[in-house]
């Protein structure tokens, strides 16, 4: 039926579907960068290969940020007060 592999080719073949996994295996890595008015840069040194498929996310400016940060605060702090009954199991519906 089948030829009989000798252990030259099993590791050739072994070689092979290793890098096939490798390649598969890819994690993916979130990375900070920024925009300098002429091309985006990395915050971090990192090595990325060539024809890398990347996605990029703008984020809203810092100032907007905060806002909602500002905001979501002092609603959580409004929700979780001192003011804020204490609840137990019991009046937890089944």
């Amino acid at each position: 039926m089948g030829e009989n592999l000798d252990s030259l080719q099993i590791a050739e073949f072994c070689y092979w579907l290793q890098k096939l996994l490798d390649c598969a295996a890819m994690k993916a890595v979130a990375l900070t960068a920024h925009f300098d008015g002429e091309k985006v840069q990395f915050d971090e040194p990192c090595q990325i290969d060539a024809n890398a498929r990347l996605v990029v996310v703008v984020l809203p400016p810092d100032d907007e940020r905060h806002e909602w940060l500002r905001f979501s605060t002092s609603q959580l702090a409004k929700a979780y007060g001192d003011n804020e009954p204490e609840y137990t199991a019991a009046d937890l519906r089944p």
